[in-house]
C-alpha cells in the first residue's frame, strides 16, 4: 500500500477512535437516565468524523492515483476541519447536557432516600434537619429537587411528631434563628413555605436560620414540623 492510501487510512482509524471516545463519554453521562432516542441521536452525532473519513478514504483511493498532491491537501484540510469543528460542537453539547441535567443530583421523594438527599448538601447547610427521622413520626413527606445549572435546588422534610419532640425543636430553632430578620426575609420564608406546602401557609411559626443565596428555615404548626432549604 502506497503512502497516499496509508495517509487516508490513518485518518479513518483516528476517526474511529474519536467516535468511540465520544460515544463512551455520552454513554457514561447518560447511563442513569438513558433515553434510547436521545442516545441514538447522539451516537449518530458521534460517528460523523468516522463517516466523513470513510467517504474521504473511498474517494481518495481513486483520486490519489491521478492527483496525489491535490488529494493529500484536500484530505488534510477536510479531515482536520471536520475533526476540529466536530470536537467543538460535541464538547458544547456535552457541557450543555451535563450542566442542565440532574444526573448527578437526582430527585428524591421516597423517605428511604432521606440520607441520600441530605448528602447532596454540605453538612452545614442542612444541620437544622434531623440526622434521623424520629421513629414515631407520622404523615412523613419529603421532596429533594435537583439543582440546576446555576446551583439552585430545594429540599424539605415534613412530618407530625409528639409534643416532646416539637417543644425540643422549638427551643433549638429559637436559638439558631438569626436575630436581624426584616420584612423581606419574612415574606421570602412565607413564599418558600407556600411553595413547598402547596396549601394555606397561615398560622405557621417560621424560624429563619439563614437568609442569603440559600434560605434555611423550619416551621411549626401544632404538632407538625417542616424543615426547609431553598437555594436560588
Amino acid at each position: 500500500m502506497n503512502l497516499k492510501i496509508n495517509y487516508l487510512t490513518i485518518y479513518f482509524k483516528i476517526s474511529i477512535v474519536l467516535s468511540l471516545i465520544y460515544t463512551v463519554a455520552f454513554g457514561i453521562l447518560l447511563h442513569k437516565n438513558i433515553d434510547i432516542q436521545i442516545f441514538i441521536t447522539l451516537f449518530l452525532l458521534c460517528i460523523i468524523p468516522c463517516i466523513s473519513s470513510l467517504i474521504m478514504l473511498l474517494i481518495g483511493k481513486h483520486t490519489s492515483l491521478k492527483h496525489p498532491k491535490s488529494t493529500k491537501i484536500a484530505v488534510n484540510i477536510i479531515n482536520l476541519s471536520v475533526f476540529i469543528t466536530h470536537f467543538c460542537f460535541t464538547f458544547i453539547i456535552f457541557c450543555f447536557i451535563w450542566a442542565f441535567s440532574d444526573i448527578d443530583d437526582p430527585e428524591y421523594r421516597d423517605i428511604k432516600d432521606y440520607q441520600k438527599a441530605l448528602k447532596t448538601y454540605y453538612p452545614e447547610a442542612v444541620e437544622h434537619f434531623p440526622k434521623q427521622i424520629p421513629q414515631n413520626a407520622k404523615n412523613i413527606s419529603m421532596v429533594k429537587n435537583p439543582g440546576g445549572f446555576l446551583g439552585d435546588s430545594d429540599f424539605y422534610l415534613k412530618f407530625d411528631a409528639d409534643n416532646e419532640y416539637i417543644q425540643k425543636e422549638k427551643f433549638y430553632l429559637e436559638n439558631k434563628q438569626i436575630s436581624d430578620i426584616d420584612n423581606y426575609d419574612k415574606e421570602r420564608a412565607a413564599r418558600v413555605l407556600n411553595y413547598f406546602l402547596q396549601e394555606d401557609d397561615k398560622n405557621w411559626d417560621i424560624a429563619i436560620i439563614e437568609s442569603s443565596s440559600c434560605l434555611r428555615s423550619a416551621a411549626i404548626r401544632g404538632n407538625t414540623i417542616i424543615y426547609m432549604i431553598y437555594c436560588d
